[in-house]
This record gives C-alpha cells, sequence and structure tokens, in this order.
C-alpha cells in the first residue's frame, strides 16, 4: 500500500507585498499547514499499514498525542534553550544553543519511545524563539 499526497507540496500561496507582517504571518501558517499535513500522513500511515483497526476515537486520540506532544516537546526544548541563553553573553554559545535546541527538538520528539511529531515541536520551538527574539 502506498501512502502518498498529504504532504506532499506546499498547499499556501505566496504573497508578494511591501509588509514585512503579512510574508511573517503566511510562512507561520504555511508551517503550521504543513505540520498538520505531516500528522495526518502519520495517522494514516498507520492505518494503511493495517498495524491498527480504523476507530475514531483511537485515531482522534492518536492526533492529539501527536500534537499536543509535539507542542509540548518544543516547549521544553524552548524553555531549557532559553534558559541558557539567558546565562550567557557569548554569540558563539547563543547560536549553538539554538541550533542543538531546533535539531534536539526534533530529535526528541521523534524518539521512538516518544513519537510525537517532530515537525510540530520545531515550528513551536522556532515560533518561540521568534516570541522573544
Amino acid at each position: 500500500i502506498k501512502c502518498h499526497g498529504s504532504s506532499s507540496g506546499d498547499s499556501c500561496p505566496r504573497l508578494v507585498t511591501g509588509t514585512g507582517e503579512v510574508d511573517f504571518l503566511i510562512s507561520g501558517e504555511a508551517l503550521l499547514n504543513d505540520g498538520s499535513g505531516v500528522l495526518l500522513f502519520m495517522v494514516f500511515l498507520e492505518l494503511a499499514k493495517g498495524d491498527k483497526v480504523f476507530a475514531l476515537w483511537g485515531v482522534t486520540k492518536q492526533f492529539l498525542w501527536l500534537a499536543l506532544g509535539g507542542i509540548f516537546v518544543g516547549i521544553v526544548c524552548f524553555t531549557g534553550v532559553l534558559a541558557v541563553l539567558r546565562r550567557t553573553r557569548s554569540y558563539q554559545i547563543g547560536l549553538f544553543t539554538v541550533l542543538v535546541g531546533a535539531y534536539g527538538s526534533f530529535f526528541f520528539a521523534d524518539h521512538h519511545h516518544i513519537e510525537v511529531s517532530a515537525v510540530l515541536a520545531v515550528v513551536v520551538f522556532g515560533f518561540a524563539m521568534s516570541a522573544v527574539g
């Protein structure tokens, strides 16, 4: 069984304007849109493999686990990175910490014992970092 198409392309149009706010808003929406596409792909992939029988509560529970777990991992990684950034004044350590936080949020979310949405974890980490500055 082939399972493709739910995350095969960018579903958001690009808007060319003179303001950066609109571009930033559309870019953020595109990230969330792609993240939810990957979530749905993961849910339907499990069903297509035949590992699970379709049950509305089971699919809903898996979707919530993937989505909320990814958000939680992103927030936890952001909190750790923010704690390190507040204690250092070095540009190199700050940059390295942010990079480790971004890759680390994906790694932890995708770990075989956790298995939540790694894409949403990175998106939430990025949104939180951009909000703090």
